[in-house]
Order: C-alpha cells, then sequence, then structure tokens
C-alpha cells in the first residue's frame, strides 16, 4: 500500500496524491496490458530481489500518455535498523531511450549498407604493425582476410611505397590477387 507520494512524483505522472496514497497494486499509472508484468517485478522486489540499477517501466497519466521511466527500489528501513517499507524513486528516460534507439537504428543502417557493399572495408587503430587492434571490418573483409590485420597492412604497405597517393592499384603477392585501394585516416568514434 502507497503511504506516500511527493509532488515531484504527482507532476510527472499526472496522478493526484489522492489517486495514489493508500492503493495497493495494481496501481492507476500502470498500463493495463502490463498488470501481470508489474505485478511479477513486485513480487521479485518484496522478496528482496532488488537491482541497484534499477529497472525500465511504463507510466501512464491519467490522458492515456505514457513515458518511459528507470524506477530505483531501495528498503526503507527505521532508526532501529528494521525495515518497514520500501522507497521508490523514479526517472523519466524517455528522451534518453529515444536518442539509444536512433542511435542504434543509425548504426544499424551504417552497418548494413557496409556490410551490402562489394568492397573490402578496414579499420585499423594506428600502432605498431602487428601490435594494433582490428576496429571494424565488413564481411568483405573478413571473408578476403579473415579477423586479423595483416592483410590490411600488406596492401596499405604496397601503396605507400608505390605512390605518394593514398590511392591506387596494387598487387598482394600472399593473395596473388591485384587490388584497387583507397586509404585514409580518420578519427574512430571513442577518439
Amino acid at each position: 500500500v502507497n503511504r506516500y507520494v511527493n509532488k515531484a512524483f504527482c507532476q510527472m505522472t499526472g496522478w493526484q496524491e489522492a489517486d495514489l496514497v493508500g492503493r495497493a497494486p495494481p496501481y492507476p499509472y500502470w498500463p493495463p496490458e502490463l498488470v501481470a508484468q508489474n505485478q511479477a517485478k513486485l513480487a521479485q522486489i518484496l522478496l528482496g530481489e532488488v537491482d541497484a540499477s534499477g529497472f525500465e517501466a511504463v507510466v501512464q497519466r491519467p490522458d492515456g500518455s505514457r513515458f518511459d521511466a528507470r524506477m530505483y527500489v531501495s528498503p526503507l528501513v527505521d532508526e532501529g535498523g528494521a525495515q518497514i517499507g520500501w522507497v521508490t524513486s523514479m526517472a523519466d528516460i524517455t528522451e534518453q531511450k529515444r536518442n539509444r534507439n536512433e542511435l542504434a537504428a543509425a548504426h544499424d543502417r551504417f552497418t548494413t549498407v557496409l556490410e551490402s557493399l562489394q568492397a573490402a572495408v578496414s579499420v585499423v587503430a594506428a600502432g605498431a604493425e602487428g601490435g594494433d587492434e582490428l576496429l571494424f571490418a565488413n564481411r568483405a573483409y573478413q571473408q578476403e582476410f579473415g579477423q586479423r590485420t595483416d592483410g590490411h597492412h600488406r596492401l596499405a604497405r604496397e601503396l605507400v611505397t608505390k605512390r605518394s597517393d593514398p590511392a591506387g592499384e596494387v598487387h598482394d603477392r600472399d593473395a596473388g590477387r591485384w587490388y584497387d585501394v583507397r586509404m585514409r585516416s580518420i578519427r574512430w568514434v571513442d577518439g
């Protein structure tokens, strides 16, 4: 049973204190189709299975609009250390979640384009040859050279020794093939 809600909770959810205090589950801010899921989550919490990082929930306002929230639950203890209930705090994560989903979709689109190319694409971290890291390799690169940087380095070395232009045809003796190579330095996503 809810014993207290603060003003911020009421403002965020759109529910009045009178709608919430003294209520037992299902709470009015639970979307109807998620009542069983929320009941199960509440049962876990009451058993003490509380994740310190919180959990995501969908909150429904009285007008039917919804937002994504991260809920944090902690035991409420009295002066003697005895647990007398639970404290829940909530943060609206709708915008964060939307941004995260848009970023994931953009990444998926980018990866789809690179994977569909008939050209091998690789990104290698700058460093001593052989000791660096393959940061990205599309499917065409992996089929040709595997998950290693040696193919990348062989082609780059051939290109640099033959010309000052970072593009052109080079012969890879190991593969016994000619490649049209384009090379440039970029700043990788994590610096």
